[in-house]
This record gives structure tokens, sequence and C-alpha cells, in this order.
């Protein structure tokens, strides 16, 4: 990178940085290490990842809902961003290639396209292309320190703060004035590098004054209240700072969306395996809190309709649910269901219509390639996990957040979290094996 470029990465991480690091939690974090990595590793690596780390923070939030036009489509870019980004830092710090999740990404690979051959339904390979793009991420791993790790964290848990503040000032101006007077991006740049079909300004209900707010940067508010339930867990498990879990609660409550709270509520029985019963008392409590507010505050009220709204065709509830278990349903019915799917890409595009990874994995792919394919993501997400409940709470925001199985947004971030670090010793990182090797025989 050139000196700007590390100039203006450097300012964002110290913005992200918390002055009082990870102090006074008092109790034994929640990290699995199989050992301790060797000093000289954490010395090298140590800046390079938290840069990284910083850029993918830029590219998954402030640059979110910016695109590249590509061939009359659009490609988010956070992923050019992840690519780059992930080849810089691997030509300058140490990595590993991990062997099995390479292997299990490669029968994948190789089953789809077996099963493309055979099946003889029209697919398409840019999506096979970008799937393999967005997946290859996975097979990398870079082994860092604790505090390495926990300062990573930290950087999101603090952008997530500034995301809270600028919730509260889009509240303030649309009391004051109106949602209209809001900075818009889409009415500020040019639709050709925005991503398209996201509902980006969303009134509370059909006809409202009132907008839930999008902190401007993010592509919709259910993103917003996602990426704050995950600051809950990481927050919970890592560092149990109350008064952070009381902004991230907040946040929840006043952008009126339920995605994150439906999120939280689903890892919860996980999250309270082991907490220990002070963190669970405070876990409790406030629940109990934030469930007063909300229905004091008429919270309730206005989102029942989509806590319920799955039972109703056409609305986003139906689409998002019940249609996933009425698609694979029908699929698991076609006789060429285990190895034969309709197709990479053929699953139907525009209005409320997507498909879960599981389930569009099976509708496109197949059944056996589904299962070989989630074998890949949970191994690369679980295996030497520095905590295990952090990364189920980002399987269930891959899963029933309402991303697609090749949306970047959603894939990176588990990337950036779950598969990416991990806190532990393993064999020398493939490029100094390479480096030794060509040393070894480069005169021969």
């Amino acid at each position: 990178m050139d000196n700007g470029v590390l100039a203006g990465v450097g300012l964002v991480a110290r913005v992200l940085q918390d002055g009082s690091r990870w102090g006074g939690m008092g109790e034994k974090r929640d990290m699995s290490a199989s050992s301790s990595i060797t000093l000289d590793e954490v010395r090298t690596g140590s800046k390079g990842i938290k840069a990284f780390f910083v850029v993918q923070l830029i590219g998954l939030i402030l640059l979110q809902k910016f695109a590249i036009p590509i061939g009359g489509e659009k490609l988010e870019l956070c992923l050019p961003i992840m690519l780059v980004s992930l080849v810089a830092f691997c030509m300058r710090n140490p990595f590993r290639i991990e062997p099995i999740r390479m292997a299990l990404l490669a029968a994948f690979f190789g089953l789809a396209l077996i099963g493309e051959w055979l099946g003889a339904h029209p697919f398409s390979m840019n999506a096979m292309l970008v799937l393999l793009a967005l997946y290859a991420c996975m097979c990398i791993r870079v082994d860092v320190s604790e505090e390495t790790y926990l300062e990573c964290m930290n950087y999101f848990l603090n952008a997530m703060l500034w995301v809270a503040a600028v919730v509260v000032v889009q509240h303030a101006i649309q009391l004051a004035q109106s949602a209209q007077a809001w900075p818009n991006l889409d009415k500020i740049l040019p639709r050709a590098l925005l991503m398209d079909g996201y509902n980006y300004l969303q009134p509370l209900k059909y006809g409202a004054r009132f907008y839930k707010p999008n902190a401007v940067v993010f592509l919709e508010v259910s993103l917003i209240s996602q990426f704050t339930a995950l600051a809950v867990i990481i927050e919970l498990v890592y560092f149990a700072r109350i008064w952070r879990l009381a902004v991230y609660a907040g946040v929840l409550v006043a952008i009126f969306a339920g995605t994150g709270l439906l999120l939280l509520a689903l890892a919860a029985p996980v999250l309270a395996l082991k907490l220990p019963p002070k963190r669970l008392a405070l876990a409790v409590f406030g629940l109990v809190v934030v469930a007063v507010i909300a229905v004091a505050s008429g919270w309730f009220d206005q989102i029942k309709d989509r806590i319920f709204e799955f039972q109703h065709q056409g609305t986003s509830g139906y689409y998002r649910f019940t249609m996933q278990f009425l698609t694979l349903r029908d699929r698991l019915r076609e006789p060429d269901a285990l190895l034969v799917g309709l197709g990479a890409g053929s699953t139907p595009t525009g209005g409320a219509f997507i498909l879960v990874p599981p389930v569009k994995l099976v509708y496109e792919y197949g059944t056996l390639q589904a299962i070989i394919f989630f074998t890949f993501f949970l191994y690369s997400i679980y295996a030497g996990a520095p905590s295990q409940r952090v990364a189920t709470g980002f399987l269930l925001l891959y899963v029933v957040g309402g991303g697609g199985l090749a949306v970047p947004v959603y894939v990176l971030t588990c990337v950036l979290f779950c598969s990416l670090l991990r806190v532990s010793r393993a064999p020398e990182p493939t490029n100094v094996q390479f480096q030794k090797f060509i040393l070894a025989h480069g005169s021969a």
C-alpha cells in the first residue's frame, strides 16, 4: 500500500480503538487455543492483520452500499476489497492454507460441475466463479495472539458504537424535520455505483411519517439489526461491558427491525451454555429491560405484523421463511434431486423472493453437493474457532439473516470473523514453507 492508504487506515484504526482496551472483565475469556504461537510470528503478522481487519470493516460497513458495474450487473465493492487486500496481506505476512477446507471446497465444485453436466439445465458460469471467489477466502487462515484477536473484535464493536450514534442523529433529524432531510446516497451518487434490490428507505409502516434509520451507509435497516445483534454476542462473550450492551440493546429497539432480535433469540440457548453466572444474570436482566421498554414505547405494536407475516403470501416474512420450506419440499420430491439441481444462477430474482443458502444449494446444485458444501462451511467456521458460541451467531446470520448463498456482505462477514483468524499454534505458514523451499533448492 502507498503511504496515503496506510495513513488513512491508521486514522480509522485509531478512531476504532478503545482506549480502555479490555480491562475490567474480571473473568476468563471464552478463547479456545491449542497452544500459544511464536513471538516472532506475532510480531510479523500483528500490525498487518490489524490493518487488514480495519480495511475489511470499511468495506463491509462504510462501503456496504457501493457496487462495481460489470457487464450489465453489479458486484458488491466489498468483494474486490477483500480479494485485493487479502492477496496484499498474504504477500507480506504469515498465513496458512487449510488443506481440509480446500479439499472440501474442491469436492463441492467438482460435483457441482458433474451435476450441471448430468442435469443439462442452463447454468451461469459467472455465478459459479463468484461463488468460488467468495468461498476460496475461507481456505486461508491467519494465526494471531489473543491480544490481537480481541483488539480486532474491539474495532468492530467500536464501529457499531458509531453506527449507534448515527441512528440517534437520524431520529433527531426526523423528529425535528423529516426523514427526507437525511443524507441519501441514492440521491448523492450515481445509481450505477450503488447496489439495487434493497429497501434503503423504509417507513415504520405503510404511509407512516417516520422511517427506520439506515445509518446512511447500510443497505437496509435489517443489516443494522443483524450487525448489532452480532455486536451483542461478541461483547457478551469476550468483554461484558454493561454500558456497551445497553447501547447495542437500545439500537435494536430504536431501529424497529426484528431480524437482529430473532438472531439473538436463536443464539440464546448456545450463549447461555457457558456464560458465567454473573454474565447470564446480566443478559437476562437486559432482556427483561429491553422487553419492558419495547412494550411501553409501542415498539412491539409497530413490528408485530412483521413477526407474524410469514403466514401471508406476498409478504417478506412469507418469502424469507415459509417459501424456503415449500421450495425445499418441492425440489426434494424430484427423482434427480440427489445429484442434480436446476443450474447455478437459476433461482428467480427480483421482488422479495430469495432462497437461504441451504435451500439454494439444493435448488441449484443438488442435495449431495449441498451436504458437502455445508460440511466445508461448518468446518471452516467452527474448527479451531476462538469461540464456538460466537461462530454460532455468524452461522445464524448466514442461514436466517436474509442474505443469499453468494451475497458478499454476508459471506465475507463470516470469513472475517469466523474462518480467517485463529488463536492457535500450527505448522509453519504456507508462504514461509515456500520461501524455505526456494532458498534450499534455488541453486539446484
